[in-house]
């Protein structure tokens, strides 16, 4: 152990050990609330905030919860991967048991549950406290006639301009 002349450099190398020998945590990594739990939380969000219908459910490994607000049907969506995903089954190069594998996907599937908690209660918040416009916040989720969201919609077309470098220049002129 090296002594200093001031604290300060203490104090920087231990944050300096700290943030380079360990991993940063994913948000929700390691909770136990059941996803049912977050479901509900959701319902409970939206409702206080003016939510006039919501609506969730899964079909295979897509999840989907639907809300209606101030005249808009939202839609966010999760594609969740396969239970037999290498993240799930493999631990480095060696193979997990079946049992150990389906706990790291239930572990999974929980963690996107609280993100998906996380994401609609801090836009709804953020518009509630007047940091962003719900139009501007909630656009991409916005389900439009033809079944897709905008972003679904926009998000092609984006990418079709950016692959033949049609957008126009930063500063025009």
């Amino acid at each position: 152990m090296r002594y200093y002349a001031t604290t300060e450099a203490l104090t920087f190398e231990r944050w300096t050990m700290a943030t380079t020998t360990r991993k940063p945590r994913r948000y929700a990594q390691g909770t136990t609330i059941d996803p049912a739990k977050s479901r509900a939380e959701i319902e409970t969000i939206v409702t206080k905030h003016g939510a006039t219908g919501y609506v969730s459910g899964w079909q295979g490994n897509l999840v989907k919860v639907m809300f209606e607000m101030r005249g808009r049907r939202l839609r966010f969506s999760v594609d969740l991967p396969d239970v037999s995903d290498r993240q799930f089954t493999f631990d480095g190069h060696r193979r997990l048991p079946p049992a150990q594998a389906q706990q790291r996907f239930e572990q999974f599937v929980r963690e996107r549950w609280r993100l998906l908690v996380f994401l609609i209660k801090g836009k709804l918040e953020a518009i509630r406290e007047g940091a962003a416009i719900f139009e501007e916040e909630m656009m991409p989720y916005t389900v439009l006639a033809n079944g897709q969201t905008v972003s679904e919609w926009l998000n092609p077309q984006i990418e079709d301009h950016l692959r033949n470098k049609t957008l126009p220049p930063l500063l025009p002129g």
